[in-house]
């Protein structure tokens, strides 16, 4: 498992890069963006949660964590991605405690 290190508001913390919860793979949003080659202060990072919440999960330390599936959509070129709506969601419930 890889872990990164992250500044949250309650201090330094080691989160895993991708978590395996509600059958699929979330992954460290700011993380993917580094890796990928997009901007982490971008105002896209945060239209993109709001427009597609169903692919976004924030844990307790307030960091965000993206659907794998959709994820994977954002690598492609734009004319070849699908829209945010065909790809499978993860399941909408409560917010959850990841303590790790």
């Amino acid at each position: 498992m890889i872990f990164i290190d992250v500044n949250t508001r309650q201090g330094h913390k080691r989160l895993p890069y991708r978590i395996y919860m509600y059958g699929a793979h979330i992954l460290l949003y700011d993380e993917f963006l580094r890796r990928n080659g997009f901007s982490v202060k971008s105002s896209y990072k945060y239209e993109r949660i709001k427009k597609y919440p169903q692919h976004f999960y924030k844990n307790v330390y307030g960091q965000w964590y993206i659907n794998e599936y959709y994820a994977d959509e954002l690598k492609k070129k734009p004319k070849q991605r699908m829209s945010a709506n065909e790809i499978k969601p993860l399941p909408r419930v409560e917010q959850i405690n990841m303590n790790l």
